[in-house]
């Protein structure tokens, strides 16, 4: 795929999995981009930020307030174990300035402003959509029940 044709990034940082303890470095992908051309993001580098996350493809969770840092809650897979993970991507003032392995807490959800749209992948078939009119407590209740039943 050439870069013109891109429609993600890839973030990257360094985390221990919290399966299985492996130290690694992270690599997943991001939509969080204006411009995708299939860039490494590494954490201080600067890039121009979507308008509209929900448009790429992001569940949004809660407002974003102009001027403060965004939460984006992306998922990446541990290369030792294969479990699968979470990461918050932070951005502010145009640039990656944090990056943070996560787990599927209330907390968590909590403060992320945008989510991947693999938070779907959690829900029964179809009903994504309800999501999306739900206050965020309701939909912060219906993440966690899905991913306990899917850990199950």
């Amino acid at each position: 795929m050439s870069a013109a044709m891109a429609t993600f990034d890839e973030a990257r940082a360094y985390f221990l999995c919290g399966v299985c303890e492996t130290a690694q470095l992270a690599t997943f992908q991001t939509r969080v981009t204006a411009r995708p051309a299939m860039n490494v993001l590494d954490i201080g580098m600067p890039f121009e930020v979507t308008d509209d996350p929900e448009t790429r493809g992001y569940l949004k969770l809660r407002e974003h307030q102009a001027g403060t840092p965004i939460r984006i809650l992306e998922a990446w897979n541990c290369g030792a174990c294969g479990s699968a993970q979470w990461a918050w991507l932070v951005v502010e003032d145009h640039r990656l300035s944090d990056v943070e392995r996560r787990d599927l807490t209330r907390e968590t959800l909590a403060d992320t402003h945008y989510g991947t749209i693999q938070l779907y992948y959690l829900l029964p078939v179809g009903s994504g959509g309800e999501l999306d009119e739900l206050p965020l407590n309701d939909k912060i209740d219906r993440l966690l029940q899905a991913a306990a039943q899917e850990a199950q």
